[in-house]
């Protein structure tokens, strides 16, 4: 990157500002050096949410995410190693950015997504994508039908939030664009129907950790219920997760937007913008490009056949790796067995690193039968095939870049104690009638500082499942484990730092703060719409059908109130300020 679009005035002033918000940590606070050591009673500093908030307004106010994340992860290495260079250098490249590359989690899940893109890559280069486009066309009439097909597809992909991720997003995205959908209302269709999706399905990856942890509460409060038992109590209660689904469809149904995304919807509508584009660096040429080989035949089952075989092989992994698992000692795997798929399902997360092998592999599966498909019909060559594959080697460094330092920041706000100064801070609003909204938003705020939902379910179920069992009333109890998860998600959906987050952009090829900028808004709706129709009413007392009529009414009112139709009668589009010139063909 050239030094003269660095050394900007607005990136000067950023940095500046953080490098003195740093300075001041240090000066009037004596707690920061990892003396105030994490899940220990010790007073946790308010400097603990320095790198993820420094990340975040970095992003914010500069656009460039992988510096922003560095520079936030850097100040916490500095708080929990002190300021000598030597030791900060160091403890910079071993421990946290090398240690978060070399496990072997992040080596899988690098591998699966660079696999993934390398099987869409070989796709579009022979057809198949364009062939999807054309057989999707025939009932496809516009953009609404392009965004239900976008939302099905995220239902169907229910297992597992990664394959999710990936999948629809690069799958869907070339018929989105056919249809003037903004990239910024693709990745918000994509990420909105991944976690809510995995976190609700009765079978997929999150199910064993979600169980796992619930298994923990009843055994501790003598609860008569197993822990999936409890999970099936606490879905109709998972407000976040539900109307969320439901604001998608009235969104992509009704074709109405509001706030920065109608802004985006209406750019790539008038002006065939379909990124924003003062957009970051996630959002790559090389990653975009869609070079279709002349003169070969479009066909639809070249896309849906190596999909289709990344979904099964993911199935057929989870039932393989499943029955390794603890959970299925001395017992033998029924395919016309319930209580084997879901012994399977939940005990893939008991075996380390499961799911990413399992990711991995499916990945590299479809890569296999893509290129087999290919080269049976004589559509592609082997070299046509390699070339296409490592299409994206440019930017899997990006993806690379930017999961280990999401993931070194994470380490570091965990070694801080972050997730506890939060938790600490708001512990004085704990009450009975509130306890169901407190865990909700306490949840939400350690989530989008963290940008983990199963460490934020980790951290607060053996800490509120008590608090909840105390009170003796086993409807507060169950709302209140479901806002636990509902609150991590919704943090998850906010936060830049998120894994989830990240992928969902770079699968939909918008801008990640693009992303979060357009989508935040929504899930904050929805988070206010889940507190005033579902946890309140829900822990007073409220029939639960009551609970989502409530819910339902506000969305209606919203949607007809707030919202805009994109392309309303007798409207005349005016461009922004920033885009005017685009807009005169400059």
């Amino acid at each position: 990157m050239p030094i003269a679009s660095i050394l900007t005035k607005r990136n000067i002033i950023s940095f500046s500002i953080s490098a003195s918000i740093l300075l001041l940590a240090f000066l009037f606070n004596d707690t920061l050096v990892a003396k105030a050591t994490k899940y220990t009673d010790n007073a946790v500093s308010w400097a603990t949410l320095i790198p993820p908030l420094l990340s975040i307004f970095l992003a914010l106010v500069t656009r460039r995410i992988l510096p922003s994340l560095f520079f936030g992860m850097l100040s916490g290495v500095i708080l929990i190693h002190g300021i000598n260079p030597i030791t900060v250098i160091k403890e910079t490249s071993t421990n946290y950015l090398w240690g978060n590359f070399s496990n072997q989690f992040s080596i899988l899940i690098v591998l699966f997504v660079f696999a993934l893109i390398g099987m869409v890559s070989i796709i579009n280069r022979g057809g198949g994508t364009l062939g999807v486009v054309n057989l999707f066309s025939k009932a496809v009439r516009g953009a609404r039908s392009a965004g239900l097909a976008t939302m099905a597809m995220g239902f169907s992909i229910f297992f597992d939030d990664y394959a999710n991720t990936i999948v629809v997003g690069s799958t869907m995205r070339s018929l989105t664009d056919k249809m003037r959908i903004s990239r910024e209302k693709l990745a918000y269709i994509v990420d909105s129907t991944t976690a809510p999706i995995a976190g609700l399905a009765l079978i997929s990856t999150w199910i064993g950790f979600e169980v796992e942890q619930l298994r923990h509460v009843t055994e501790n409060l003598k609860l008569s219920m197993s822990g999936y038992e409890l999970f099936l109590h606490m879905l109709p209660y998972r407000y976040y997760c539900i109307f969320t689904l439901v604001l998608v469809f009235f969104i992509t149904f009704l074709r109405r937007d509001f706030g920065p995304m109608l802004k985006a919807e209406r750019r790539a509508r008038f002006m065939g913008l379909l990124t924003n584009p003062d957009s970051d660096e996630v959002t790559s040429q090389e990653f975009t490009e869609n070079h279709v080989k002349p003169n070969i035949p479009h066909r639809w089952y070249n896309a849906v056949i190596p999909v289709t075989s990344v979904v099964l092989s993911c199935l057929i992994g989870l039932v393989l790796v499943g029955t390794q698992s603890p959970n299925m000692v001395g017992k033998v795997f029924c395919i016309t067995s319930w209580d084997s798929w879901y012994t399977c399902f939940t005990g893939v997360g008991l075996v380390d690193n499961g799911i990413p092998m399992i990711l991995a592999g499916s990945a590299i599966a479809g890569s296999i039968i893509a290129a087999l498909l290919m080269l049976a019909q004589g559509i592609l060559t082997i070299k046509d095939i390699a070339k296409a594959w490592f299409h994206g080697w440019r930017i899997i460094f990006v993806i690379a870049a930017l999961l280990i330092f999401t993931w070194a920041l994470r380490q570091v706000c965990d070694e801080l104690g972050t997730a506890y100064f939060i938790l600490a801070a708001a512990s004085d609003l704990i009450g009975t009638f509130w306890l169901p909204l407190t865990i909700f938003i306490i949840s939400s705020m350690i989530a989008f500082a963290t940008g983990t939902s199963w460490g934020t379910m980790g951290i607060l179920f053996p800490i509120f499942a008590p608090v909840a069992g105390i009170t003796g009333d086993i409807s507060i109890l169950v709302i209140s484990m479901s806002a636990i998860l509902d609150g991590a998600i919704f943090g998850d959906h906010c936060s830049p730092i998120s894994d989830t987050t990240v992928l969902s952009s770079i699968s939909s090829s918008c801008g990640l703060m693009d992303h979060v900028r357009t989508q935040m808004p929504y899930a904050l709706t929805i988070a206010v719409v889940a507190a005033i129709a579902g946890y309140i009413p829900a822990a007073l007392g409220l029939p639960v059908l009551s609970t989502y009529a409530l819910g339902l009414c506000i969305i209606i009112a919203i949607m007809f109130t707030i919202a805009k139709r994109i392309n309303p009668p007798g409207f005349t589009y005016q461009p922004p300020e920033d885009l005017a010139h685009l807009a005169d063909g400059e």
